[in-house]
């Protein structure tokens, strides 16, 4: 993929050459997830530009190769003509992130991946972590947090102030008063989980019983996280940051979950049945399946 891109971005190093136009018109009618709902194909345009920088020459054909790649990859693993959506674009600054290649990583025991000794079981992305800085501090409660924190000690910042605000954050964790809070943190945070596969299900209608009881349980927990980073929200900017992200609408989906679906009905069943006393019309359909059952059984016994 690395490849295939730089080679792409080579071909479109000059600004006037006709691949630099595919690019930015590739970005100009891309589907963008954060765009407003009733934005206009004529004004999707100009809402992009505000996004991104076209006279950027080197993101643009960074980003138009991208685009181009994903779309030629998706169309070839799903067979067919694929809408690639994407969610959001953000900028990363370079300017603050300390580089470091393999080997400095490898030697500063930063990262220590160990193979399984028999060769019958070894897997390129099966390794596990040997003695290493990662594996000593690797105490996540959650896979998310595991592959967030070897993100940040693969490029790790030289921004003071990011610096200083994780330290706040391992300071409040520290204090012994606050060993039930954290406790209780913790505990929210373990059941965090991607919902991206649950939405895409929820969104192509194959969604089962347990992804929804899943995303229920990450829902709740999610806003207990926020809560708690809401009171606390004087301690530091992370708090300060995650307390924000407390939104009506997570508690009106958390509450509708909880409100419409009949959990026991739905596992014993294993499908979305609905609450009694949400809709008439299900419970007058239901009300003459339990008759016509009724019925049935009678005929039988007699």
């Amino acid at each position: 993929m690395k490849c295939q891109i730089l080679r792409f971005f080579n071909a479109c190093s000059d600004k006037f050459n006709p691949l630099y136009d595919n690019c930015v018109r590739r970005i100009l009618v891309m589907d963008l997830g954060c765009a407003p709902e009733d934005l206009s194909p004529e004004d999707r345009p100009s809402y992009i530009r505000s996004l991104v920088d076209l006279s950027q020459e080197r993101s643009v054909c960074a980003l138009g190769g991208l685009l181009s790649f994903l779309d030629k990859s998706l169309a070839r693993l799903t067979l067919g003509a694929y809408e690639c959506n994407i969610l959001a674009v953000k900028y990363l600054s370079l300017d603050n992130i300390l580089w470091m290649d393999t080997d400095t990583l490898m030697n500063l025991q930063i990262f220590a991946p160990k193979d399984h000794p028999s060769s019958f079981k070894w897997s390129w992305n099966r390794s596990k972590e040997g003695f290493s800085i990662f594996g000593l501090f690797n105490q996540c409660a959650s896979k998310l947090g595991t592959r967030r924190m070897r993100t940040l000690m693969s490029q790790p910042t030289k921004d003071r102030y990011v610096i200083e605000s994780r330290l706040e954050v391992i300071k409040f964790c520290l204090e012994s008063r606050h060993a039930p809070v954290v406790k209780n943190i913790r505990e929210n945070i373990s059941h965090i989980q991607c919902v991206s596969k649950i939405l895409t299900h929820l969104k192509n209608g194959l969604a089962t019983v347990n992804h929804w009881l899943l995303l229920h349980k990450v829902l709740t927990n999610a806003i207990g996280i926020a809560e708690f980073c809401h009171a606390h929200q004087a301690s530091g900017y992370y708090f300060q940051q995650i307390g924000s992200c407390l939104d009506n609408v997570l508690y009106i989906i958390a509450q509708s979950i909880s409100r419409i679906m009949d959990k026991e009905s739905s596992l014993l069943e294993e499908r979305f049945i609905v609450s009694e006393g949400i809709c008439e019309e299900l419970d007058r359909l239901c009300c003459q399946r339990l008759f016509a059952l009724q019925k049935s059984a009678m005929c039988q016994a007699r």
